[in-house]
């Protein structure tokens, strides 16, 4: 099975909400997660807590993602790991919105493809 050829119904259901659950139960100090599936691609945004420690939160999330790479469809690859915040302009953007926050806040993108 390529990884590559999957629908974004299968990514999601495969790949996305797994991989949510898993990031939610071992990343500490998460603010909320929002996930998209795409055909071949998840993108899953971690959005911290204002005073969590992001370095530790990047490494939680490499480790777990690193882990359950194994239990993915064959073919899948460890996903790119990112971080950015409100002040960065992330390399990968679909949409943009203007808000307006006292504090950037932190995110963790993780990519799997």
């Amino acid at each position: 099975m390529d990884i590559h050829g999957l629908p974004a119904q299968q990514i999601e259901q495969q790949v996305t909400l797994f991989s949510e659950q898993s990031l939610a139960g071992n990343v500490a100090d998460i603010q909320s997660i929002q996930s998209d599936s795409f055909d071949g691609v998840s993108v899953i945004r971690l959005f911290l807590q204002p005073d969590a420690d992001v370095a530790s939160a990047m490494a939680q999330a490499t480790a777990v993602s690193q882990t359950i790479v194994r239990r993915m469809p064959p073919g899948i690859v460890p996903p790119i790991i990112l971080r950015y915040t409100a002040s960065s302009v992330p390399i990968h953007s679909w949409r943009s919105r203007a808000t307006r926050c006292r504090r950037p806040r932190s995110t963790i993108t993780s990519i799997s493809a």
